[in-house]
């Protein structure tokens, strides 16, 4: 999280007034693809965007165009110094936006779903990252891989790696629980699984295989999972159901935001806190 303002203090608000919807955009920052610029990860949505690693000075001129006034920077742990970084740069580029940054131990597919997700849980920007953050940690998700010989995280152990010299088809998860495993954990109830995978793809009726009878479905591919964890695979997302947001309490002097926090998790500025009539 990013102050835009420097320092947790008392401000007055960006534009001078009060702003009862925010428009909330999250990047992804992926460091195994190489494609230039900021993508949608969903062509007819561009709320929800991926960028890699050298696609940093883009991000400023694609969040003036999509005309967002608070923005979440979310990445996995290898690309977390690009993130972090990117958060204060954007903010020091754009002082009128609000920015958070959030590293996260989950799959790309996850953090890009979680963030489309949040989006459809509220209008407030507090809600929306609160609501990205639940569903980031209590999702469950993990990528399927036709070996683990080269996996880092989560690390197998020493019977998986036996087991990938003779066998193909393991499973990676990284939230709720990391582990490694030949069998994929229940998903929620109610909710499909997403895997970022060509419907047409090997990779994909491995994990359809895996599902039994929960209902899968394709999603566009985010990261290079080979690049990424050193084998053939897809990664995958069931996101845990989200409960509606309790009413804000307190205000945002600086993004407006109504929220519960004493301190807003964009700007870093303690919140005015709306006494009971």
């Amino acid at each position: 999280m990013i102050a835009a303002t420097g320092g947790e203090m008392i401000a007055e608000g960006r534009g001078g007034g009060s702003r009862m919807e925010s428009n909330v955009a999250f990047i992804v920052v992926e460091g195994s693809i190489n494609h230039g610029g900021v993508m949608p990860w969903i062509a007819d949505d561009p709320r929800v965007a991926v960028a890699s690693e050298s696609a940093f000075a883009d991000i400023p001129g694609w969040v003036t165009s999509l005309g967002a006034d608070h923005v979440v920077i979310a990445s996995r742990p290898t690309s977390g110094s690009v993130a972090r970084l990117a958060a204060p740069t954007l903010a020091g580029a754009r002082p009128e936006v609000a920015v958070a940054h959030r590293v996260v131990p989950t799959t790309s597919v996850a953090l890009a779903a979680s963030g489309l997700n949040a989006l459809e849980s509220g209008s407030d920007a507090v809600a929306v990252l609160g609501a990205f953050d639940h569903l980031t940690t209590a999702s469950a998700s993990g990528t399927w891989l036709r070996s683990v010989t080269r996996l880092v995280d989560p690390k197998p152990g020493l019977g998986m790696h036996v087991r990938s010299l003779f066998g193909r088809g393991f499973v990676a998860m990284t939230t709720p629980a990391a582990s490694v495993g030949r069998t994929l954990e229940a998903p929620p109830v109610g909710h499909p699984l997403l895997v970022g995978a060509d419907a047409g793809s090997a990779e994909f009726a491995a994990v359809v295989a895996l599902a039994g009878t929960h209902a899968v479905q394709s999603v566009p591919v985010l990261a290079d999972v080979k690049s990424a964890h050193g084998s053939p695979g897809a990664e995958f997302v069931a996101l845990a159901p989200v409960a509606r947001p309790a009413e804000g309490t307190a205000t945002c002097p600086v993004c407006a935001s109504r929220q519960n926090a004493v301190t807003c998790p964009y700007c870093h500025v303690h919140c005015r806190v709306t006494e009971p009539a």
